[in-house]
């Protein structure tokens, strides 16, 4: 390996190319200078065009180096540039590989894992396995026994699908009245836009470090690509583009979603939990949501849900998150109120891969919403109470829907904000809930009882390693 002298007297390229046709690495290029307090502009940098860094095609140290500090300065930008030279100089030839390719790969890898305070947690031993298990099944029997055709009660089914067909049918009512789709959702004039925008800024802000981490530790990039893409559509064109496969498919995940999240449905599945104690809450979930697709009493609720579902919004696939809205410009407790749920929606779109292969191979599907609503409401509560942090009192600074970081709020607004977020993240106030409020107690009571259990969270949302947090045999 050479040193950093030698390398700095190195002038001949390196042998592969880049996507601009020139050796070297090529990075998105940095905010413009005068842009700094322009929050808007800032979180849209990695969509900008790639430039060639100085100092990697002449292989020159100090040059690289010194560009990449000064150009990159907000912490999570230059964790994203060190993550994409990595994955930059992974991406070559074994031959291609030059000393100088390797020594900025070795310092690069060690100073994204120093920002990252990266820590590797191992899968739950046994008896963290079963303390978790014990959480999740709410009762002292963990055995979780399944529960067969003829063990499900008949009148509690029939009284599940007229529950549901209730929901249904009130939710059919003004479903197309709250989405205007003429609405363009993509121009910088529109507030749901700028937002958004916001949001994603937030969220890189407070693990945007990490994220670029889990890229190369993970060698997927997708969670971190997946956020800065992000995008706003219409609850309408999902459904008028959907197929109708599409909405038998949306049918079955809103029969599990409501029967787990909502307060109409909810409690009485939890009233059926009580005549199956062998079992845990998610096998009856499971067992009785299939139970209710399979129904012949069910079709016409199915349709009805697999339409709510894909009108319905807010609700984020892949990198697109579906809104409902009647408004190109939103009043100031508007635009707060969606700032918070766009954080929500916006952490959706970064869920890493492994984490939901590990939900679909070692967690039963009656969890699932549950976990991953959870996980993501109580990392969203971590980036609102630092978002509220900075937030000051008066009328003169940004709002959420215009750029810049100086966040202002009416007095009134923001001690009311302040006081819903105690009451929120308090768990106990039933006069202000989290939407996710029993999916968040869920994964603060499995946080509570693992030793750094607010790491091992993150390490399972952002890292994919779900098992440090939940039991392949849940």
């Amino acid at each position: 390996m050479k040193t950093q002298d030698q390398t700095t007297k190195q002038t001949h390229r390196s042998s592969a190319d880049t996507q601009s046709g020139k050796s070297g690495y090529a990075l998105a290029a940095p905010q413009p200078k005068a842009s700094q307090e322009n929050v808007i502009q800032l979180s849209k940098v990695f969509s900008f065009g790639t430039k060639i860094v100085p100092g990697s095609t002449e292989e020159k140290w100090d040059v690289f180096w010194d560009w990449l500090h000064e150009e990159y300065q907000t912490p999570y930008l230059y964790a994203n540039a060190l993550s994409n030279i990595i994955l930059q100089i992974k991406g070559k030839n074994k031959e291609e590989i030059t000393e100088f390719d390797q020594a900025v790969l070795d310092k690069a890898e060690k100073d994204l894992h120093i920002e990252a305070k990266y820590v590797q947690y191992d899968e739950l031993n046994e008896k963290e396995s079963f303390i978790v298990k014990k959480i999740v099944s709410g009762n002292e029997n963990i055995s979780d026994q399944q529960i067969t055709d003829e063990e499900i009660d008949a009148e509690g089914l029939n009284t599940l699908i007229e529950i549901l067909a209730n929901y249904a049918e009130q939710g059919m009512k003004g479903v197309d009245d709250f989405d205007d789709d003429r609405i363009d959702l993509t121009h910088e004039d529109n507030d749901q836009a700028t937002i958004l925008q916001r949001s994603i800024f937030d969220i890189l802000s407070e693990y945007g470090i990490k994220m670029a981490h889990a890229a190369v530790v993970t060698n997927n990039p997708h969670a971190l690509d997946s956020l800065n893409s992000a995008k706003l559509k219409h609850g309408k064109t999902r459904f008028n583009e959907a197929s109708k496969t599409d909405i038998a498919d949306a049918a079955k995940a809103a029969v599990f979603w409501v029967m787990s999240s909502t307060e109409e449905v909810s409690p009485f599945v939890y009233k059926l939990h009580s005549l199956h104690k062998a079992s845990s809450f998610g096998t009856v979930l499971e067992t009785y949501a299939n139970a209710v697709i399979k129904s012949e009493k069910a079709k016409k609720m199915l349709e009805q849900l697999g339409e709510i579902r894909l009108k319905w919004g807010p609700i984020t696939y892949d990198n697109t998150i579906y809104i409902q809205t009647l408004k190109n410009k939103l009043t100031l407790p508007e635009q707060w109120e969606l700032y918070q749920t766009l954080v929500h929606e916006a952490l959706h779109t970064a869920e890493h891969p492994a984490f939901t292969n590990f939900l679909k191979e070692y967690v039963p599907t009656g969890l699932h919403s549950n976990i991953r609503e959870g996980t993501v409401e109580l990392l969203t509560f971590k980036v609102w109470g630092k978002i509220l942090d900075r937030v000051e009192e008066g009328s003169v600074g940004a709002k959420p829907a215009t750029g810049g970081s100086n966040l202002v709020a009416a007095k009134t607004m923001l001690n009311k904000m302040k006081t819903d977020y105690q009451k929120i993240i308090s768990l106990n106030d039933k006069k202000k809930k989290s939407t996710y409020d029993d999916q968040v107690k869920l994964i603060v009571n499995i946080v509570d009882a693992l030793e750094n259990g607010e790491a091992r969270l993150e390490a399972a949302y952002i890292y994919g390693n779900l098992g440090a947090l939940l039991p392949k045999d849940l």
